[in-house]
Parts: structure tokens; sequence; C-alpha cells
């Protein structure tokens, strides 16, 4: 097991190096499309389907367990990545942030 987890690493590391960089330069703030409705759409769509999921499942705890997640990403994730937001766009991600909320409310 130790084996493969080693060739997989190794091979990960040959595509990244064959690729270049794997991240572009952030230089436009995104406003439009789903992010007009919430700053972010991904956690946003992954708390909706996680609660689906619990539904489905006819689960409280699967429902409870899964709340974890959205719950870490407002207090760690999101906190950091709208502190980098406001580094690279000031005033602009502000006045986007008054008007748009975080998740839906």
């Amino acid at each position: 097991m130790f084996n493969v987890t080693i060739q997989g690493e190794a091979a990960m590391q040959r595509e990244d190096a064959a690729q270049g960089k794997n991240f572009l330069a952030v230089t436009k703030l995104t406003t439009g499309g789903p992010y007009q409705y919430t700053r972010n759409p991904m956690y946003a769509s992954a708390l909706v389907l996680n609660l689906a999921t619990a539904v489905l499942a006819d689960s409280l705890w699967m429902a409870a367990a899964m709340m974890g997640v959205p719950l870490y990403l407002n207090a760690f994730v999101t906190p950091a990545e709208e502190a980098l937001l406001k580094k690279l766009f000031g005033k602009a991600f502000d006045e986007y942030a008054a008007v748009v909320p975080r998740w839906f409310f």
C-alpha cells in the first residue's frame, strides 16, 4: 500500500512539473453569474448538496455531521480568502461584500 502511495505521489509531481504553474494570477474580481447571489457559490452549493444527501438518506445524524463542513469553512477558510481578496482588490471587494452575502443570507 505504501509503495502505491509513493508511486502516485511521484506521478503527480511529474505531471505538475510538465504542466508548469498550476494557478494563474488573479487579475479581476468576479461579480457576475453565481457570484452576484453569493460570494462563495461552490461552498454554498456543497452545503445544499450535503443537506440534500442527508434528506435522501433520511438521516439526521448525517445532516448533523455534514454541518461541520460549512461551520469550518465559515470560521477558518472564507475569512482567509476574503482577507486576500481585500488585499488584492481593496475598495472594490468591500463594495461587493457590502451588497452580496457570504452565503445565501
